[in-house]
């Protein structure tokens, strides 16, 4: 379980260069969640974790159209009320983002507000 999510987990903090603390801080679990997310043990369990990490993963993927270069995705994420991350949501609606991440884990509860799988 959770493999293509363990690597998501390790593509996002080697293209932020962030240790696990830094990502579990960011998302808001303890970095010993984040290391079974990587081990693919376990996938973050709470909605709004699985959120932020899909949102981080398609920021960080589609480098062409994200408003915000790697440094300013990573500060928004530590700063969930700042004006970088209300643009980085503005600029990744939700349907989009829950589409992406469904199709790369099928093995992953759906997320709220779903309409179907692709």
């Amino acid at each position: 379980m959770g493999i293509a999510w363990a690597q998501v987990v390790r593509f996002i903090r080697a293209a932020l260069g962030w240790t696990q603390l830094d990502l579990a801080t960011a998302v808001g679990v303890t970095d010993s969640a984040v290391s079974d997310w990587e081990r693919g043990r376990t996938f973050p369990n709470q909605e709004r974790h699985r959120y932020r990490v899909a949102l981080l993963w398609y920021a960080l993927s589609n480098p062409d159209t994200c408003p915000l270069d790697a440094d300013s995705i990573g500060s928004a994420c530590r700063w969930h009320l700042s004006a970088d991350w209300m643009r980085l949501r503005a600029w990744a609606d939700r349907q989009t983002v829950i589409r992406a991440v469904t199709a790369l884990f099928p093995d992953v509860p759906r997320l709220r507000g779903e309409r179907g799988r692709p």
